[in-house]
Order: C-alpha cells, then sequence, then structure tokens
C-alpha cells in the first residue's frame, strides 16, 4: 500500500495534502516529537459508484504537473517514447498502476513471510491486517472494506510498499512507472535474448567450471539440503521433494553434479562432471530415476537460466558468510550526459524497517519482519535513473555485489576479467524471467549494473550515450557496457567451512589472504546499457511511436514463441496461492 509520514514536527495534515482525498489513521496530535503514519491511499468516495481512484490520479496529475522534476522526466519520456498523461495507453498505465499498489494485499507490513502462505491469499491478507497492533479498530474496519471492495489482484500480491513523504514523492514514483513502460518491455525483449546467448552461456560455464576444478570443492557439503541450503533450485527441485528427502548424501551430491552437467557447456573432449563415485552413489541408492526426472525438469529451462541458478545457489550451498558490502549507484554531473558512481547514501532504499520507519511507529515493533521498500524519490541517483527513463523496482543489488564477492573471492587470481559482467548479466536474465515474483521484488537492468560497483567510490566519469545495439550476440551488449577498473584487496577474509559442515571444521582456513592484491575488476554502466536496447529494439520499429510499441510487443512475442519450439518452458507465475502443486511449481505456460 501507499503509506505517508509526516515529519517530526508536523502533527495534522497541514503540509498541503489534500485533506478529501487522504483519510487520516492515528494523526490525532502528539506533540512536536511525534512522527507517524500520517495516512495511506483511502481516497474512495462514500458515494456508491463513484470511481475509486478518481481522487488521488487526479492529486497525482496535479502534483505532476507542479513538480519541476517531473516535468524533466514526462518531457524525456515524451520525446523518448510519446508519453502523454492524458492519453491512451499512458493514462492506463497511470490508473493500474495506482490501483495495484493502492491494495491492501501489496507490501503488507504485518505479514511475516518466512514460507509463502498455505491458505488462500484474501483471508492470509485480512488476517494479518486484523492483527496489526499499531492500527484502532477503525482504521482495520477501513482496510478489510477496502480489500473487500477492490477485489482479488491480477499480479503478484507480495510487492513493495510505497514510503512517501507526501504526495510529490508519489507523483515521482507513479510517474517512473509511466514513463519506463517501455523501458520495462525492452529488459524483458533483451533478457530472453540472453537466456539462449551462446556468450554468456561459456562465460558463465567457464566461471563455474573454474570453481569445480578448485581446491575450494573440498569445502563443499556432501549432504546438501536442497530445501533449505538453497535460493533458487527449490522452485524447480521441491516438486519431488518427498523423494528428495528420501535420498542419502552422497546420492544427493550426485544430484547437483547432474544438474552441472546439465546446464554447462559440453568439457572438452568429452567426459562428464558426474564422478564415479557419485555414479556409484546414485545406483546404489536407486536414485537413478529421480535424478533423470530432475534433470529433464531442469533442462527446461534455457541455458543461462541454468547457469544463473547454479552459479547463485552455489554460494548458498556454500555456506560461507558475506560480509556488508557498499554499493554505488550511478549519479549524473550537473545536467550533461557525464555519469559518475558515487557512494549509495540517500539513494538507498527507504526500509520499512529502518530507523525512521521504526520511529515512525513509535517502537511497535510491527513492521520488524518487513521486507518491503522503495526508492527515496529525492535522492539525485533516483532522479539520475528517472530521466533515464529506467524501470526502478528495489535498489541498488546487494545480491550481485555479494555474488560478485563470493565468486571473486573463492577463484582468486582465477577469476576471470569480465566475471562482474557476466555475473550481473545471468541473474539478470533470470530475475527478469524466471524468478518468483510473488514473494519479493527483483532488480531491474539498472539495479542489478549497480550491483558491480561493489566496495567502492568510483570516481571515474562514464557517457550515457554512444553504445551501439547492433550485436549478432546480445551479450555483446553487456560487455560493451563495461569498463575495467584497478581493483585492490588487502582484505583478509574467512573461508573455512560454516554449520552445514560441522563446528569441527570451522575456522580451518581463517587468516588465510584470497583474492588478488592488484587487479582489474568490472562495472556496466546500466545507463548507457538501457539506451543501447533502446537502439536495438524501438527507435526503428516505427513511424511513430504507437508502432514502435506494438512491434516491441510482437518481438517479445516471437521470443516466447522461439523458446517454446526449442522445448523450453516460459513460466508466468501466478498470485494465486490456493494449493501446494502452484506453491512448489508454479503454473507453467
Amino acid at each position: 500500500m501507499i503509506f505517508f509520514l509526516h515529519a517530526t514536527t508536523k502533527t495534522a495534515n497541514d503540509d498541503g495534502w489534500k485533506a478529501s482525498v487522504l483519510l487520516a489513521a492515528r494523526n490525532e496530535p502528539r506533540g512536536a516529537s511525534w512522527a507517524g503514519i500520517a495516512a495511506w491511499n483511502e481516497v474512495y468516495p462514500l458515494a456508491e459508484g463513484d470511481d475509486p481512484l478518481a481522487n488521488l490520479r487526479n492529486a497525482v496529475r496535479d502534483a505532476i504537473r507542479e513538480d519541476p522534476e517531473c516535468q524533466r522526466v514526462l518531457a524525456a519520456g515524451a520525446q523518448a517514447y510519446g508519453v502523454d498523461l492524458d492519453a491512451a495507453p499512458w493514462d492506463g498505465i497511470l490508473r493500474s498502476t495506482l490501483h495495484f499498489w493502492a491494495h491492501p494485499r501489496i507490501g503488507n507490513i504485518s505479514a511475516t513471510w518466512p514460507n509463502p502462505p498455505t491458505r488462500r491469499v484474501e483471508e492470509f491478507h485480512a488476517s494479518n491486517w486484523a492483527t496489526c497492533s499499531f492500527l484502532d479498530d477503525t482504521t482495520k474496519a477501513a482496510v478489510l472494506a477496502l480489500d473487500h471492495r477492490m477485489g482479488d489482484l491480477e499480479k503478484a500480491s507480495k510487492d513493495q510498499a510505497r514510503l512517501c513523504h507526501n504526495i510529490i514523492d508519489l507523483a515521482r514514483a507513479l510517474l517512473g512507472e509511466v514513463t519506463s513502460h517501455v523501458g520495462r518491455m525492452l529488459e524483458r525483449r533483451f533478457a530472453f535474448e540472453l537466456s539462449t546467448s551462446a556468450g554468456l552461456h561459456r562465460a558463465l560455464g567457464a566461471l563455474i567450471d573454474s570453481l569445480l576444478n578448485s581446491d575450494r570443492m573440498t569445502m563443499l557439503p556432501r549432504n546438501i539440503d536442497f530445501d533449505r541450503q538453497t535460493e533458487y533450485l527449490r522452485y524447480y527441485l521441491l516438486q519431488n521433494k518427498s523423494e528428495l528427502d528420501a535420498v542419502g548424501a552422497a546420492a544427493r551430491y550426485g544430484i547437483l553434479e547432474s544438474l552441472l552437467e546439465s546446464a554447462l557447456p559440453p568439457l572438452p573432449g568429452g567426459g562428464t562432471r558426474v564422478s564415479e563415485t557419485s555414479r556409484q552413489a546414485l545406483l546404489a541408492d536407486q536414485a537413478a530415476p529421480l535424478v533423470q526426472d530432475i534433470v529433464g525438469q531442469f533442462e527446461r529451462l534455457p541455458p543461462v537460466v541454468r547457469c544463473a541458478i547454479l552459479a547463485n545457489d552455489l554460494r548458498k550451498v556454500f555456506g560461507l558468510g558475506a560480509p556488508p558490502l557498499a554499493v554505488a549507484s550511478l549519479r549524473s554531473v550537473g545536467d550533461g550526459p557525464l555519469l559518475r558512481a558515487g557512494a549509495e547514501a540517500q539513494g538507498a532504499p527507504v526500509r520499512l524497517d529502518s530507523p525512521e520507519a521504526r520511529a515512525t511507529l513509535r517502537g511497535t515493533g510491527a513492521w520488524k519482519y518487513s521486507a518491503n521498500f522503495a526508492r527515496d524519490e529525492r535522492d539525485v541517483a533516483v532522479q539520475t535513473y528517472r530521466r533515464a527513463l529506467c524501470p526502478l523496482w528495489a535498489g541498488p543489488s546487494g545480491h550481485v555485489a555479494k555474488a560478485i564477492h563470493f565468486w571473486r573471492e573463492q577463484l582468486g587470481n582465477a577469476f576471470p576479467i569480465g566475471g562482474e559482467a557476466t555475473l550481473c548479466a545471468g541473474l539478470f536474465t533470470f530475475w527478469r524471467l524466471y524468478y518468483d515474483k510473488r514473494y519479493s521484488p527483483t532488480h531491474t537492468l539498472a539495479e542489478t549494473c549497480d550491483g558491480s560497483f561493489v566496495d567502492s567510490e568510483v570516481k571515474q566519469h562514464f557517457a550515457a550515450d554512444g553504445l551501439d545495439g547492433t550485436a549478432d550476440d546480445p551479450f555483446e551488449l553487456w560487455q560493451r557496457a563495461s569498463t575495467q577498473l584497478p581493483y585492490h584487496s588487502t582484505r583478509r577474509r574467512t573461508v573455512g567451512a560454516t554449520a552445514p559442515m560441522g563446528p569441527r571444521y570451522r575456522g580451518r582456513h581463517e587468516g588465510r589472504a584470497i583474492g588478488r592484491t592488484a587487479a582489474k575488476r568490472t562495472v556496466v554502466n546500466g545507463i548507457a546499457l538501457h539506451r543501447a536496447l533502446r537502439d536495438r529494439y524501438y527507435d526503428g520499429g516505427g513511424p511513430d511511436h504507437a508502432a514502435r510499441r506494438d512491434a516491441l510487443t510482437t518481438g517479445i512475442e516471437a521470443e516466447v514463441v522461439r523458446l517454446r519450439l526449442a522445448e523450453y518452458d516460459v513460466i508466468r507465475w501466478s498470485h494465486e496461492l490456493h494449493d501446494e502443486a502452484i506453491l512448489l511449481g508454479g503454473p507453467r505456460s
């Protein structure tokens, strides 16, 4: 839902908000030091039959027209994609996005989600709102009535809550959704092509093979619990959960080797990555039919997606904790075309469990389980991406940063130049096409590329334009948007095994220096890459913007057909959680 915050000096709706639009929740005066949720989007008029979103939509339009930053973004959207807030399809996008964000089933701040719910979605959310400790009875009743009136959602029920300080924050966020609508389509088209990219497949395969051939594999636990120790494989393996639970430790390791063999490019000269020990264990455990079934399911995912899943989950299976990481974002330098990467401070997502939000709720602890967040629309990094029409869902990808750290530290001198770009591209492809978005928002292209700016404040300037979108292999574009910079690492990391291997192994390798003390690392310019996609898929698509959008839609549909003809699944995750089969595997279309 959309939450508005009072500044600590505010005690009422006296900062220019339209009181007729917003229904205050617990806004009784508490003194100058009180900071609380002032209101959310209770814009539904009492008269039956009125448009339930008209007031808020009109208020957002007024704010866009009055805010200079909104006007700059709108001008960029009009030039690039023909955006007109008062014309179709943009009015429909504004309305549908506002309806989605306004729904009580979005960003439910009291819901605890360590595991997906097993009961109907509407029952789950209604129960959680009804038990919120920081809402009074009148507010609870209003939320439940709102939920009933708005009905079921067509999209995922788990997404970002919008934490706004005023209507301008909301207007900027909504305008960002409207002006990046075509950008999201560009990303999807790009991800489809990347999913079968021969260049990206080779690069991911070489990265994983470097680890498989290193002495680090002695640290990998053999008794793998796919349910608890993997992050993405569980989506595709747990349809066989009961059979997996009955498989012995050696056979489980054999399953992992079989999945690696199915995902990676063939070994030079033939051969297999499944060891003889594992093969014998699988036969002895009578798990061979299970392995055949699991590998068959896994092979219905495109090769790049399989490699990206394994590259991510190997880090999880190793059980090595990642240190805190600082991730930077690209920022405009003045009003010019040059960009630089700066430390991510104000641009970081405003987490609902942040000190500000906790103070807002006066220590109730009701949001301690929340993992929802939204960008700070006032930050220069966010404004940079908004003006570049890049979609933003979450924040700079700490997930990518931790993946880069793991692989770079584990491989040391064997980590390939450009490996950071390879990991970024693989994870982006998986997130954009095959990640179950019911549980948390994923990273966009720009946010994924931000993850390459790990542990650094890069002072170098990057050009925003000039990247040609023409390439036979789409991974070439990712590589062209990449820049090598000096990387110096003198930190010492504990690389000993952690809990999965048992306490007697801990600290075995402590104090051992890992990684290169002076080498190169690669960062990816997400804005330049995004504009190259516009050149590749959009600018030559027709005489006017409507024709270009139609051509882009046709191109995406053709990619879906291409994957299906190659006998790959194209998964559409549903928001419905009514039965276990959908929970574990997701409906396949």
